[in-house]
């Protein structure tokens, strides 16, 4: 059960570090980024820093 649960958070892992280089390389070309986000569930917590909401 537990090899399941770190293949989840690898996975998971893997899928941030891909959607935050689409944010940098956003960023670095002066395209606006409205909203950071990881999942498609309720907003648990956020922060507006630099007109993004993360």
């Amino acid at each position: 059960m537990l090899r399941y649960l770190q293949v989840a958070l690898g996975i998971g892992l893997v899928i941030f570090v891909h959607e935050l280089g689409h944010f940098l390389a956003a960023r670095y070309c002066g395209v606006r980024v409205d909203v950071f986000s990881l999942g498609f569930g309720p907003r648990l917590w956020s922060r507006t820093r630099g007109g993004t909401c993360y």
